[in-house]
């Protein structure tokens, strides 16, 4: 039989070395080339990963027009049941809505964003015009992959930097503490 170790193994004691030669080797800055035209106030509505991947398609697809978060949060915590109890998204299945469903356009889902977000608004259901658009903002595929991947590699700064410095945007997620205040 098979008994797995007592204890994981201990790192090299190169591994740090490694590491910070890794990273010191790229400290340079690097701003995109581009930033999302509105910035919004989630408010109380836990769309910060709707708004995030929202600003990345806009930044990634510069000739798109400025997309619509809530549209997008609106799909994936009710058509593709995405959301915590919090409400609060998950990351993998808002890229999956991306690649699906996509991201409407502000002018068809058009929430003032120029207030912050409410609960009422994030109720509101797209129109049959917004999820056709939609359709025409999702994430594409290259062959038989889609045009985003997770970071790897031994340091995610190098390779966050390498993205920035091709002018690819960068989302990351992680996961809150289940008491976290919101």
């Amino acid at each position: 039989g098979f008994a797995p170790a007592a204890a994981s193994p201990t790192p090299s004691p190169a591994a740090p070395l490694l590491r910070a030669a890794q990273v010191s080797a790229s400290l340079s800055s690097h701003f995109l080339d581009a930033s999302p035209r509105a910035i919004v106030d989630q408010g109380v509505v836990q769309c910060c990963v709707s708004c995030a991947l929202g600003a990345a398609m806009e930044i990634a697809q510069r000739d798109w027009p400025a997309l619509a978060p809530l549209f997008h949060y609106w799909v994936t915590a009710n058509l593709a049941h995405g959301a915590e109890a919090s409400g609060l998204l998950r990351l993998d299945d808002a890229l999956a809505t991306l690649t699906a469903q996509g991201i409407c356009t502000h002018a068809l889902h058009d929430i003032d964003q120029s207030q912050p977000y409410t609960l009422p608004m994030a109720a509101i259901r797209p129109s049959p015009q917004a999820f056709a658009d939609g359709l025409q903002h999702t994430i594409k595929r290259v062959q038989l992959r889609f045009q985003y991947s997770r970071l790897a590699g031994p340091s995610w700064v190098n390779a966050i930097r390498d993205e920035l410095r091709h002018n690819r945007p960068v989302v990351i997620g992680f996961h809150l503490p289940q008491n976290y205040a919101t």
